[in-house]
Parts: structure tokens; sequence; C-alpha cells
């Protein structure tokens, strides 16, 4: 037996030599800092970045969107004291995540569609820390960097468009980091919308709701100009507990919808699991105690568990908008030819959430459907 195996290494080693090494252009992910446990730190890849970009979209064959040739961000960083920050999107995010930075030191404009969250910040804070823009165009002339934290594209296009709109504010070297989630051609489309102005574009959703926003350790997934990622970095580590660089602007958008298909889908067989334990004449708490200590264990069962065994559903994060981005996935599937059927029964219960007026309730609230 040992010479076979003796005579087996050795050709296996003889072949090995002759092979030609491995290409060291292939994209290798690289960490900016080691990863102590909760720390923040940063993760990119080396992959080059491509200053052209496509998309096909599964709903129209005709002409993919194209990313722009623009000119790398060459704006200040955003350190506190150094930049004026706009935050446009008060709502469950954007509120909490401005917060940070004004207790971070940064001065910040602020516009949201519904004012008193605005005045909120500038009574609390103060009027030398939180100036509230009258329009969208104000916010963008008197910002440096712009976090706009809009639930989807048609969101982006009411405040952008118009003689008071965004667009009508930007100008060369002013950064717009965008925290949407959004298809990647919707990503794209708005790229091109802000370099046009001369502008630069982030792509930069999260995964994480209010909690996270409020204690800032939301997961940023960037993509687009890494000039102006470097230079966002340190809002970011503010806002956030980690903040992974992907490449072309499709990257971002792709990602978290990946995260989000992964995490309904998860909330649904999560709900369907309490239904049948309790039909079965078991205890849900016995079951989340032996989901909390064993290998399926994860923070959003601990965290929504013990509210949904008590039919108490506050939002963090809307129902809504987990069905928009399972539809989301869904698309992205059928345009890559993968299969995901897991996720789309899932997508048909929040379907019937939602008909049955559960919308804004959180989306842990399918289990009661």
């Amino acid at each position: 037996f040992n010479l076979t195996m003796h005579a087996l290494y050795g050709t296996y080693t003889t072949i090995n030599a002759l092979l030609p090494p491995r290409s060291t252009a292939r994209p290798v992910a690289t960490r900016k800092s080691p990863i102590p446990l909760g720390k923040k730190f940063s993760y990119t890849t080396n992959a080059p970045r491509q200053a052209r970009t496509t998309l096909q979209s599964t709903r129209s064959r005709s002409q993919p969107i194209m990313a722009s040739k623009f000119p790398a961000y060459a704006g200040p960083h955003a350190k506190p004291g150094a930049i004026k920050v706009g935050v446009i999107g008060l709502g469950i995010l954007g509120y909490p995540m401005t917060e940070n930075l004004i207790k971070a030191g940064y001065s910040v404009v602020v516009w949201n569609r519904s004012s008193a969250k605005s005045e909120s910040l500038a009574s609390t804070y103060g009027d030398d820390k939180v100036s509230v823009a009258a329009s969208p165009r104000e916010l963008a002339e008197k910002s440096d960097l712009i976090v706009s934290v809009l639930v989807d594209g048609s969101t982006f296009d009411a405040v952008a468009f118009g003689d008071d709109g965004l667009l009508n504010g930007l100008a060369l070297n002013k950064g717009y980091v965008d925290v949407s989630t959004v298809e990647a051609e919707t990503s794209l489309r708005i790229c091109n919308e802000i370099t046009a102005k001369g502008a630069s574009y982030l792509a930069a959703p999260v995964s994480g709701s209010k909690g996270p926003a409020e204690t800032g350790t939301l997961i940023f997934m960037t993509a687009g100009d890494k000039a102006l990622h470097d230079a966002a970095s340190p809002l970011l580590d503010i806002m956030g507990k980690l903040t992974v660089y992907l490449g072309e602007i499709r990257n971002a958008a792709n990602m978290k919808i990946v995260v989000n298909m992964i995490m309904g889908t998860m909330m649904e067989s999560f709900a369907e699991g309490i239904k049948l334990a309790e039909a079965s004449g078991l205890s849900s708490d016995d079951l989340l105690a032996v989901l909390n200590n064993g290998a399926m264990a994860n923070p959003m069962f601990a965290l929504k568990g013990p509210s949904m065994l008590k039919d108490q559903y506050p939002t963090a994060f809307p129902l809504k908008h987990q069905l928009k981005d399972m539809r989301f996935a869904v698309e992205l599937a059928k345009e890559k030819g993968v299969g995901v059927p897991a996720a789309e029964s899932a997508r048909l219960k929040f379907e019937e959430a939602l008909s049955a007026g559960m919308g804004d309730e959180d989306f842990s609230a399918v289990r009661k459907v």
C-alpha cells in the first residue's frame, strides 16, 4: 500500500511540476486591516475597476444601460470639520445614520419629504450642526458629499428632477453615495444622471435595518468610483461596522439583492417552523432555545423570534421592502438562468402578506399568513 501511494504521489508531483503557474492577474480578496471580533474593518478586492459596465435587463432587450465614463473623484476626504455632508432621506435608516454622523463631529445638511424629521434634528442638535435645506437642489449645492437614503429609483426621480431637483445642485468634485436598494440597471441609470453633472457616484446599499443603523453597525456593499469609496470611508466607518468594495457598479446592487433574498427566504422558513411546531403541540419557546443554541443560531432568529411569538411586529424593515427585494431577486435569477424555487415560494407568501394589508409592518409579519 505504501509503495502504491508513493508511486501515485510521485506521479502527481511530476504532473504538477509540468503545469503552468497560476495567473497572478486573478482578483484576490484583501483586507485593509485585520478582522478582530467586534471591530470595524474594511474589505476590498483587487479586481481592476472597469470604466464601462453593461447590464442587459430581462424587461428590455433593446439596448443595455452602460455606466458613463467619468473622471475619478477628486474632492475632499470625509473628515469631521473638513466637509459638509448632505443627507437626503430621513426614514428608518436615514435618521439614525445622520445622528451618528452628527455625534461624530460632522456638520450636516438635511432634506426629507416630510420636514418634521429635518426640523427635529435641527432642534435636537442645533443650527450650527444641522442645516435644513429648502429643496434637494439646495442640499446638493451646500454639500461636498451627499448620502442618499432613498427607497427606490422612482423616489430618486421625484427628488432629482425639476428646477429644485438634486441634479441641478451637483457639480464637479461633489460625491454622491447611494444607499438605496435598487436593481443594477437602476443603479447604473442613477450613476449616469449623477456623473452627467460632473459629480462622482458610489453605490452603497446596506445590510441591516433600524437597530444596526442606530448602533452604527450597518454593513456597506460599495461599488463604483474607488476614489470616492476611499474618500467616504470615514463616513462609512461611523455608520457601519464593515465595508465591502465590490468593483463594478452593478455588483453592489446584485450583492444586496442576493443577501436580502436569503434573508427573506430564511424568515419565511422560520415562520413556517414556528407554525408547524405550535400545530404539533410543541413549545415555541423551546423551539427558539434549540435554534439559538445550535448550528442554526443567528442574530435574526434571536432578535425577531421573541416578538413573533407574542404576535408583535415592530417595524425595523417594512414587509413591502422585503417583497420588493424578493421580486428583484427572482428577476435576477431568471436573467442569469438560475433556479431559486425556495425564494420564489417565499416571495409568494410575502405577496400574500402585502395583499392582506401588512406592507408597513415588519417583514417578520409574514408569519401571520
